[in-house]
Parts: structure tokens; C-alpha cells; sequence
């Protein structure tokens, strides 16, 4: 990232106007690139926050919502071998949901899908959007947790900009994927997985995360 980029995002958290919210919390990152820092240096891994898979047999299950934007991990390429080429932004957030049937062993999901883009067109505007969806979502007693499904061009500067607008105690996991779902060597099913792991763990509340 940047100095342009980060006295940008900055200027930008100054200006929202809502920047003080209700809930005081920390906000996480998991994802395949580096994590945030955080007074609490240490990692917590996606495993140790995984819930019992007897846990599925429970109806006080966690609620986490999957905020989609797009980018590789919502992508689609013409063949299965060929993990270069392909469209980001394709996928739509119920498909990704459907696609991992064992999310509903860790928590109760439901997605919404903010935007459908690459993560190199992100503007401001898409960030205060995304941020005022995230901070009305993190105030609802019936949310426990939230996933933001994002493209790695720019993955970085999002969960900077969230890190510093958005307080609350409940766990908001940034994650995406290197390649997209059509290629043999898919990464973002298994990404997605753990994100929800994590949202859904009490364990996560106020803690920093970075992957395995």
C-alpha cells in the first residue's frame, strides 16, 4: 500500500461522519495476506476457532452474514486447467454459499451481495458504502459475525479502511482467493470455510487473526 493510499483512506475515515459508533470493539482480517497490527500480537488461527462440529445440532447455532464485493474468489474461467484465465466478479454470493454445504455446521449464513466487482475498481464511494453496511450489521443483536468477501488486487487498503471506521466487539473477517473456483486448484471454497470459522467463534471476539 501506498503513502498516497494510506493518507488517502485516512483523509477519507476522518471525513465520515459516523465514525463514532455505539459498540466498541476491534476489527479482524483473515485472509492469505499479511494481517493487521494489533495490540495483541499473537495469531489466532482459523482451527482454534472452529466450532464442534456437535454444535450443528444446536439452534442457538452463531449468525454470520457474508457481505460479497466480487474479485477472484466470485470469479469464473472458461476451463478447469487454466488458473490464469479467468473473469473476477462472476459468482454470485448464494452460489459461493451453496457451494460449501458444511458452512451449516459452524453457523447460520445468509449473504448479501454488495457489489459484483474487481477489487482494482473499488472507489471511495464503494468504501463508505461497504463500511456503513458493515457498522449497521455489527449493531444487530441477531449478527454475531461478519465475512467480507473481497479481491486481493486491493484487499489491503479495505480492511484498513474498515479497521479504522467501523468499532465493534464482533469479529469481521476480510477474506479472499489467489484463484477462482472453476480451477482445479481452487483456494477461495476453503478460504470462505474458514472465514465463516472464524466469524462464528467466540473465540475471535476482539482478537486478531492471520491464516495457518
Amino acid at each position: 500500500m501506498t503513502i498516497e493510499k494510506i493518507s488517502n483512506l485516512n483523509q477519507l475515515a476522518r471525513d465520515m461522519r459516523y465514525r463514532r459508533f455505539e459498540t466498541d470493539c476491534r476489527f479482524l482480517q483473515f485472509t492469505t495476506s499479511r494481517r493487521l497490527h494489533e495490540s495483541d500480537p499473537r495469531p489466532l488461527h482459523a482451527d482454534r476457532c472452529r466450532l464442534p462440529r456437535g454444535l450443528s445440532g444446536f439452534a442457538d447455532k452463531p449468525n454470520v452474514v457474508i457481505l460479497a464485493t466480487g474479485g477472484t474468489i466470485a470469479g469464473a474461467g472458461a476451463g478447469v486447467a487454466n488458473s490464469a484465465t479467468y473473469q473476477a466478479a462472476k459468482v454470485p454470493v448464494d452460489k459461493l454459499i451453496a457451494g460449501i454445504p458444511t458452512l451449516s455446521e459452524v453457523a447460520n449464513v445468509r449473504g448479501e451481495q454488495v457489489f459484483q466487482i474487481a477489487s482494482e475498481s473499488f472507489s471511495n464511494e464503494h468504501l463508505l458504502t461497504l463500511a456503513k453496511r458493515v457498522s449497521a450489521l455489527a449493531k444487530q443483536a441477531d449478527v454475531d459475525g461478519i465475512v467480507v468477501t473481497h479481491g486481493t488486487d486491493t484487499l489491503e487498503e479495505t480492511a484498513y479502511f474498515l479497521n479504522m471506521v467501523v468499532h465493534t466487539g464482533k469479529p469481521i473477517v476480510v477474506v479472499g482467493s489467489m484463484r477462482p473456483g472453476t480451477a482445479m486448484s481452487a483456494d477461495g471454497t476453503l478460504n470462505l470455510f474458514n472465514a465463516v470459522s472464524v466469524a462464528a467463534s467466540q473465540n475471535a471476539n476482539g482478537r486478531a487473526c492471520s491464516s495457518p
